[in-house]
């Protein structure tokens, strides 16, 4: 009998099937884009940038040093936002041209159920990035950001005041219009900090899996290595959402935060005229399990303390 592959069976399906063709006809239409706008992100801060479906986001890297940029993507109602579970199960750990950030689950979206939010349409970090991809180090790849209490057990001499990606992800949020609309100023902070909480991935991080002597799984970082002039990477946007991007502090990993050179990075969005193609279709679950709570077939009755008596 043959062997039972689970993830195979899900990533062959049509819902999850690369139409690499239609990717290449954005890639290949380039020169006939519309600029939308232009942005530079300063050191020490992170932004949220606008995208309809068919747009394109560029970053650039001008500099002698490379700076290291983190992404979250959350469409404008907040109610999807790009997930490192669904993206992992599907593309991989690693972010290479055509791979795709696919949304949490959100069943009031009309299709339900997660779908492709943009997809790395330009990819110019060069192979000997880092210590190089022949080597297992890649640049671009999912997992987390770095947090303000990392920093202050790693470099308590910066204070308080040291910068982080949740910093950063936490100044976007702010920035997105259903989170400044809310009136209550806790209630606001809160959900800032929830956005920033969410895992994202990391763009020019040279980065490799190890396996440590108790066979734990963890991150190999190593400096980055200069780029050409202009070198940047692009996102193909398939769905209205913003995309947030922060200034890594660790700037190009060759010295301790606060301690090493940090540069603006440049945004250019542009329409490709391009339509994305339809998300793929799912069933009705939420409405399933629904029916399951109202049949009383599932409890849903609140767990208190006492409720296990």
């Amino acid at each position: 009998m043959a062997e039972y592959e689970q993830i195979k069976l899900v990533v062959d399906t049509p819902q999850f099937k690369l139409n690499k063709e239609h990717y290449d006809k954005v890639i290949a239409a380039k020169a006939e884009r519309k600029l939308m706008y232009e942005a530079v992100l300063e050191p020490n801060n992170g932004d949220a940038y606008y995208l309809k479906p068919g747009w394109v986001i560029r970053l650039e890297q001008r500099h002698e040093s490379v700076q290291i940029n983190d992404w979250l993507w959350y469409t404008p109602d907040l109610k999807e936002h790009g997930s490192y579970a669904n993206s992992f199960l599907v593309e991989g750990s690693y972010l290479r041209l055509y791979t795709r950030v696919w949304s949490s689950q959100n069943p009031d979206n009309p299709n339900g159920g997660m779908r492709p939010m943009a997809t790395m349409v330009a990819d110019e970090a060069p192979e000997d990035f880092g210590p190089g991809r022949k080597n297992g180090y890649n640049p671009h790849w999912w997992y987390y950001h770095c947090s303000p209490e990392w920093h202050y057990a790693g470099v308590p001499e910066e204070g308080v005041g040291v910068n982080a990606c949740h910093k950063n992800f936490y100044q976007a949020a702010l920035r997105l219009p259903a989170v400044a609309a809310i009136e209550d100023l806790e209630m606001r902070r809160d959900l800032a900090n929830t956005i920033a909480c969410t895992p994202n991935f990391q763009t020019f991080q040279p980065m490799k899996y190890m396996h440590d002597e108790e066979g734990q799984h963890r991150w190999d970082l190593r400096p980055c290595t200069p780029v050409p002039q202009g070198a940047g990477v692009e996102f193909y946007s398939e769905i209205e959402q913003y995309a947030l991007i922060t200034e890594c502090p660790h700037g190009d990993q060759t010295a301790p935060v606060g301690k090493v050179p940090l540069w603006p990075t440049y945004i250019s969005v542009w329409d490709t005229g391009i339509k994305p193609l339809d998300p793929p279709q799912w069933g009705d679950w939420r409405g399933h399990l629904e029916g399951e709570i109202e049949r009383g077939e599932k409890d849903i009755s609140p767990r208190t303390p006492d409720s296990y008596k």
